[in-house]
């Protein structure tokens, strides 16, 4: 017993004494860069959406008034139809969809993404689908966009091993979820649950981190109002609730 409490002694002793080279904080650093350009990179591709998507609020109703506008505003769909298709050709197989299933593949060691050419198009593209009004969620760009961002990091700067050359991509995947809705626990827990399948430390305590510096960067843009507000301006009648009216009926009788 005398030899394993020094042992113990001996392993604690070191992880205190250096505490920036355990596996874990190795990768905090980064994953911090990482939740800053992801936050930064997210944040101004909300602000451009919620700028346009405001103005689509005085086109739609006065399209509704003047009906013969409808035909320029489906031309002018089919002409960014157009242009999205010729920007995405190049690397299709990449950018069309949300990008998650392509992301898994490469987690899979089974496709390798280029990481620029998909950040930008995949950027560019999904601006002008959503944009315009047309049907495309936030959250599958943010994820591969900034998927690309941990690539470039591991490429560009870090150049980390075999073993740890998702590492980088996967907090990506937190960031990029997070910034898309400021939520940075729903970010975390995709990557565990819908991406990797693995709560290694490694991965959930930088991802986690990542995913909090991101969030923060959008409260910078946007505030602390949930991304999607909805206001109760009136209160729902308790009838409305089937369970609560028939406990008022049960108390009547009583």
């Amino acid at each position: 017993m005398k030899g394993e409490n020094t042992l113990y002694h001996k392993r604690a002793r070191d992880i205190l004494g250096k505490p920036f080279t355990s596996i874990v904080s190795r990768y905090l650093g980064v994953s911090i860069a990482i939740g800053i350009v992801t936050g930064l990179m997210i944040g101004a591709f909300r602000w451009i959406i919620d700028r346009t998507l405001t103005l689509l609020t005085i086109i739609y109703p006065f399209m509704g008034k003047h009906p013969w506008l409808l035909i320029p505003y489906i031309l002018g769909t089919f002409i960014v139809a157009w242009l999205i298709g010729k920007i995405v050709k190049p690397y299709e197989t990449d950018v069309v969809r949300s990008g998650v299933t392509q992301l898994k593949a490469v987690l899979l060691g089974k496709h390798r993404i280029h990481w620029w050419p998909v950040l930008w198009q995949k950027f560019v593209a999904s601006l002008l689908t959503i944009c315009p009004g047309l049907f495309l969620g936030r959250e599958g760009p943010s994820i591969q966009i900034d998927a690309c961002i941990g690539a470039c990091f591991n490429e560009k700067f870090f150049h980390f091993t075999d073993k740890d050359k998702y590492l980088l991509m996967e907090y990506g995947v937190a960031a990029g979820l997070s910034a898309a809705f400021s939520a940075p626990l729903a970010g975390t827990m995709f990557l565990l649950e819908e991406m990797t399948h693995n709560f290694n430390s490694r991965i959930w305590i930088p991802a986690l981190t990542s995913s909090i510096v991101s969030a923060f960067i959008t409260f910078l843009f946007f505030g602390t109002k949930p991304c999607l507000y909805i206001p109760i301006t009136t209160k729902l009648p308790v009838a409305s609730y089937p369970c609560y009216d028939a406990m008022l009926e049960e108390k009547q009788i009583i």
